[in-house]
């Protein structure tokens, strides 16, 4: 969990120094999560995704927005089998599930990928 975590302040680090001009790391009132606010004021969360592997060998991906950044834009990044990078990268306008396991394929992922 540990080195997840590090991964995703070096994530929200990257993007800001990638868009200086463009995005600011923030957090939101009595949270230390830090999230992403846009030039336009936007919010951004960034979230990452562990896996999982199933009996069959496959992996899956835990989905687990955080509540109060459910109605941000979301950077979903799924982690790679060690979670130490990002496999790949999805952005949803909003998360408005509580919780979802996410295969290689998922229709749900292509819709806002």
């Amino acid at each position: 969990m540990d080195r997840t975590m590090r991964l995703r302040r070096k994530v929200v680090c990257q993007l800001a120094e990638m868009f200086p001009q463009s995005v600011t790391v923030t957090h939101l009132p009595r949270r230390s999560r830090s999230i992403l606010q846009l030039r336009d004021g936007t919010m951004a969360s960034v979230l990452l995704c562990r896996t999982r592997k199933r009996q069959q060998g496959k992996l899956r991906w835990i989905v687990q927005p955080v509540p109060v950044e459910s109605e941000f834009i979301t950077l979903l990044c799924r982690l790679n089998s060690n979670h130490d990078r990002i496999h790949s990268y999805y952005v949803f306008p909003r998360t408005n599930v509580r919780s979802h396991r996410s295969g290689k394929d998922d229709p749900w992922l292509e819709a806002f990928g």
